[in-house]
């Protein structure tokens, strides 16, 4: 037993679930968890075929997300980046995302997955200068 958790068990919520969103290649929400559902308070029929962007994405980081989203398209998978999520009722959390594409039995793009973990606001100041700066990883494909 541990007495002292470790960092990424402090700065997350106590939730053990990750956000999962699949988007397609035209930013259209098309497969989420029941996580993304809960902490959002959207409904499946409120976010299915709607874009990511216009539903979920606060005005003051759109340019921050399609940057990021046009970013997956080209290097394959993006990891740690720090960018806030909006609510059903305007409230806005600070999630720490990863996403990657995702590509059929023959190699054909079909969508993008992204998921995150909710910070803890106590962990966002700490985190505040990552926030909307994309880490971008190595895909080890050219």
């Amino acid at each position: 037993m541990r007495a002292i958790p470790s960092i990424d068990e402090r700065e997350h919520t106590d939730s053990d679930q990750d956000l999962i969103l699949f988007l397609s290649l035209d930013k259209e929400i098309i497969q989420f968890n029941e996580e993304s559902e809960r902490l959002t308070g959207f409904s499946r029929d409120e976010m299915i075929h709607k874009k990511f962007i216009e539903i979920m994405v606060p005005a003051e980081s759109i340019k921050q997300w399609k940057d990021l989203l046009d970013s997956i398209q080209h290097t394959i998978c993006i990891e740690n980046f720090v960018l806030p999520l909006k609510t059903k009722d305007d409230q806005i959390h600070t999630i720490t995302w990863t996403g990657f594409l995702v590509k059929d039995e023959n190699g054909i793009v079909k969508n993008i997955c992204i998921f995150g973990k909710p910070l803890q606001t106590e962990a966002m100041s700490s985190q505040s200068s990552e926030i909307f700066t994309p880490k971008v990883a190595s895909s080890g494909e050219g």
